[in-house]
């Protein structure tokens, strides 16, 4: 079953840090080239968001401006200049598009369908090999991530994560980076030498703190009709966890029942951002408090990628 709705973080959530980036520019032989540029973070923007199942907008990094594209955006590089994007999931293939043109820079071919991250260094791409199960309904049947591969995009040489084993595909379970260099895939962490280790975070309901390795939990308790914030948390590098003090967020205040709001990521310890239809938010968890980002009057928007904001204006801080 695969949710209507979900955040492609890294993949679908790229998390800034200081340190720099590398420029990716298109040659000859291997996929791309990198190129160190040591440009830093400027707070977060909305790569780029979806306004149907195969309609999508990215921002343009050279004029601020969004532009309309086909297919699913997956990830996107980190200075934005280029994107992973994939179709079908069935019978497509994951592509490297030039933001701004929306040129095919290079396709992975059918093998490797569905885009998983791109590294915040620009030197990796994570792809996975999923199967199509079909259980003779609509709402049961089910993708598994089969296979997962680490591309190189500067040499082209690619290797598979050793001993991976084949589970369930929940693309609202988006996968993130942490500070160490890792994909967060669900309860998995990949390496990009082909390791992979399994999450310290076992209850799977937590979401990633922006520039941090930490996880903090957001549930919705039916009884209360409320969202339950910060009861849980850990650090995925040191693998510590531990219990906090939550603190509940009326579902009723909130706007919208549990099926309509999407918890996304925490920006810091106090606000977490929320996409409903019509609008990106961060809701502060100690009190009534909401702070729009962005608005979407004319789109009813069912996901959005959030990325550094290299080399343009910061809307999100």
């Amino acid at each position: 079953m695969i949710s209507r709705r979900h955040l492609v973080v890294g993949g679908v959530l790229c998390l800034a840090t200081g340190g720099g980036y590398a420029a990716l520019r298109p040659r000859v032989g291997p996929i791309l080239q990198t190129i160190p540029v040591g440009a830093d973070p400027d707070g977060y923007v909305v790569a780029a968001y979806a306004t149907n199942p195969v309609s999508w907008r990215v921002l343009d990094p050279r004029t601020g401006a969004y532009l309309a594209r086909g297919g699913t955006f997956a990830a996107a590089s980190p200075d934005l200049h280029y994107m992973l994007a994939y179709d079908d999931l069935r019978s497509g293939s994951s592509r490297i598009l030039h933001t701004g043109t929306g040129a095919v820079v290079h396709d992975f071919g059918h093998a490797w369908r569905l885009p998983l991250g791109w590294s915040r260094d620009g030197r990796h791409v994570v792809l996975g090999g999923v199967a199509f199960h079909d259980v003779h309904s609509k709402e049961d049947n089910y993708f598994t991530l089969d296979r997962v591969r680490i591309q190189d995009v500067a040499t082209g040489a690619s290797r598979d994560v050793a001993r991976w084993s084949s589970s369930p595909l929940w693309t609202d379970r988006a996968p993130w980076w942490t500070t160490d260099g890792r994909l967060v895939c669900g309860d998995r962490l990949i390496a990009m030498d082909g390791s992979c280790t399994v999450s310290p975070d076992p209850e799977g309901d937590s979401l990633p703190v922006l520039g941090t390795d930490r996880v903090v939990s957001v549930t919705y308790d039916g009884t209360a009709r409320a969202y339950r914030t910060g009861q849980h948390s850990a650090d995925l590098v040191t693998g510590t966890s531990g219990e906090g003090v939550p603190r509940d967020i009326d579902a009723k205040w909130a706007g919208i029942d549990d099926s309509g709001l999407d918890w996304l990521a925490w920006l810091d310890s106090d606000r977490v951002i929320c996409l409903r239809d019509h609008d990106l938010a961060a809701v502060d968890v100690r009190g009534p408090g909401r702070q729009v980002f962005m608005t979407f009057p004319d789109d009813l928007v069912t996901r959005v990628l959030i990325a550094p904001a290299v080399g343009v204006p910061a809307t999100i801080r």
